[in-house]
């Protein structure tokens, strides 16, 4: 599936956290961008692995999980949304 740049950016512009950002930076990033498409179970990243992407996910959803220390497991669902991975 091929979304044009101009649809992908226009998608961009509606996620909260690049409301309000100029077109001309929305463009930018859409053309540094990389698409890539997750199959179901497919990790995008494991904890503690150093923060050196943002995921912008456009349709289906996420799980999220983080181990700590104590042995508990904090999972969170996303749909349709964006997060920047922190070290």
């Amino acid at each position: 599936m091929s979304i044009k740049p101009v649809i992908l950016q226009e998608e961009i512009g509606k996620i909260p956290l690049f409301q309000g950002v100029a077109q001309s930076d929305l463009e930018q990033l859409v053309q540094a961008a990389h698409r890539k498409q997750y199959q179901a179970g497919e990790f995008f990243f494991l904890q503690d692995d150093p923060a050196e992407r943002m995921y912008v996910l456009l349709e289906g959803q996420v799980k999220l999980s983080q181990i700590e220390r104590r042995a508990e497991c904090i999972k969170q669902t996303c749909t349709r949304a964006c997060w920047q991975r922190q070290s």
